[in-house]
C-alpha cells in the first residue's frame, strides 16, 4: 500500500538490505607505548608550547602523523584525540602527583 508519507514499495523489496549510516568515526585506541609517544613527543617540542604551555595545532597534526605511522588497532589518531589524550593523561598525573605528594586535612 502507497500512502502520501511513505515511498512506494516494489516487487521484491524485502530483498534489499538497507543499511543505517551513524556517522560516527571508529574510536581510536591508546596502548600504553601510543602514550608513551605522544608524552615523548610532546616533550620533544616543549619549546614550541611557550610560555601558555599550549600547543598549536601544527603540533597535534604533526603528533597524530607521527601515532598513525605505528596504529594496529581501533581508528585513527587524530589532532584533537592526540590533543584529548593529553589532556586526560597530564590531569591523572597531576591528580596523582597531588595524591602522593601532599596530604590533606
Amino acid at each position: 500500500m502507497h500512502t502520501r508519507s511513505s515511498p512506494p514499495q516494489s516487487e521484491g523489496e524485502n530483498d534489499i538490505t538497507i543499511e543505517t549510516v551513524t556517522g560516527s568515526k571508529p574510536r581510536c585506541d591508546w596502548s600504553g607505548k601510543d602514550e608513551i609517544q605522544l608524552i615523548n613527543f610532546l616533550i620533544e617540542h616543549k619549546a614550541e608550547a611557550g610560555d601558555s604551555a599550549t600547543f598549536k595545532p601544527v603540533i597535534w597534526n604533526a603528533a597524530a602523523q607521527l601515532l598513525e605511522k605505528s596504529r594496529v588497532k581501533g581508528g585513527p589518531k587524530t589532532s584533537k584525540s592526540c590533543s584529548d589524550k593529553w589532556t586526560r593523561v597530564r590531569r591523572t598525573a597531576l591528580d596523582d602527583d597531588i595524591a602522593t605528594h601532599h596530604t590533606f586535612f
